[in-house]
């Protein structure tokens, strides 16, 4: 099942068409093939079909909580189809030819697995954390991960002001702050 909002459509939709260089297709390219990584070690490892949610801030998806070392293996399986495609870029570049394709494509899989190792708590890194750590500790660590909630919305924050780049990406940057914030701000609730 795959479920979206109006406003997430709307949103990737203006975005495709305002995206000039071809940055957001590959982001939204390499979003999804890092779901489908997602996806993949859910369908083998539960033999079900995962609920699929597009919102703005990407893809995501929901699955009940299952045994650890599944849901373990469901989390890392992202990131891991990043780096995966990160070193099959490397590779490339490396032994075929240096394109702005494999070298633009690298980069963004490379940020794409890295921010989703990242232990916040809306991100894979953060879920893979609180699957893993003893329910005993859950409350330190979502203190800890608001705090790396509040780093991160701030350095967004900062690339926005300080980086020379258009007014669409400052508009996606904007649009990815206000959603952290509300997604962190959902966090603090639970």
């Amino acid at each position: 099942m795959i479920k979206s909002s109006f406003f997430s459509l709307f949103i990737l939709s203006l975005a495709l068409l305002l995206d000039g260089v071809g940055i957001v297709k590959l982001t939204i390219f390499a979003a999804i093939l890092h779901e489908c990584g997602h996806i993949l070690a859910y369908i083998l490892l539960l033999k079900k079909i995962p609920v699929i949610r597009f919102s703005i801030s990407g893809i995501s998806m929901q699955f009940p909580q299952q045994q650890q070392k599944n849901e373990v293996l469901i989390i890392i399986s992202g990131p891991l189809v990043n780096f995966i495609i990160c070193a099959l870029c490397y590779v490339y570049i490396v032994q075929v030819a240096l394109t702005s394709f494999s070298l633009v494509f690298f980069m963004v899989n490379l940020v794409l697995g890295v921010l989703n190792s990242l232990p916040i708590s809306f991100l894979d890194g953060g879920r893979l954390i609180i699957t893993i750590l003893p329910i005993k500790f859950h409350r330190l660590y979502y203190i800890i991960s608001n705090i790396l909630s509040v780093v991160f919305i701030a350095f967004l924050g900062a690339c926005t002001v300080f980086l020379k780049v258009g007014a669409l990406q400052k508009i996606m940057l904007c649009c990815f702050i206000c959603y952290f914030l509300i997604k962190s701000y959902k966090d603090k609730l639970h």
